[in-house]
């Protein structure tokens, strides 16, 4: 399948944190691919670090994850940061229900392995302002 440029997404900033380097790569390389502007942080510390001191639009964000997970960075995010991100958490665990993920202030949580086609039209969906909780 051939990855279009989505509109919506093009130009945003993207953090993709996730202690998998192979992961890392590969939703950088997705996120670039449709225009995104791509950070990546190997832990949820690492990310609050960036997430002081650059702008982001959107944060992918890995559950289990060693200094500093990905429901605390979710927290702190929603706490601290003054422009709140769009924030997706995955995890190859059911860590947490997609209402749970919710009510924290995740757009979504997402279990590995997922579909990045999924994640942008998600995405695109929360920014174009379109329901997508009927996607099957």
């Amino acid at each position: 399948m051939v990855k279009q440029k989505v509109e919506p997404l093009r130009g945003k900033k993207v953090l993709v944190v996730d202690d998998e380097p192979d992961i890392q790569d590969v939703m950088k390389l997705d996120f670039q691919w449709v225009g995104c502007d791509v950070m990546v942080a190997s832990s949820g510390n690492e990310a609050i670090h960036i997430l002081q001191t650059q702008p982001i639009d959107i944060v992918i964000s890995d559950i289990r994850m060693n200094e500093g997970d990905g429901i605390d960075l979710l927290r702190w995010v929603r706490q601290h940061y003054l422009k709140n991100p769009l924030f997706v958490l995955v995890s190859a665990y059911p860590d947490l229900s997609e209402p749970e993920a919710r009510k924290l202030g995740a757009l979504t949580v997402l279990s590995k392995p997922y579909k990045f086609d999924f994640i942008t039209h998600i995405l695109e969906q929360e920014i174009s302002g379109s329901d997508y909780s009927l996607i099957s």
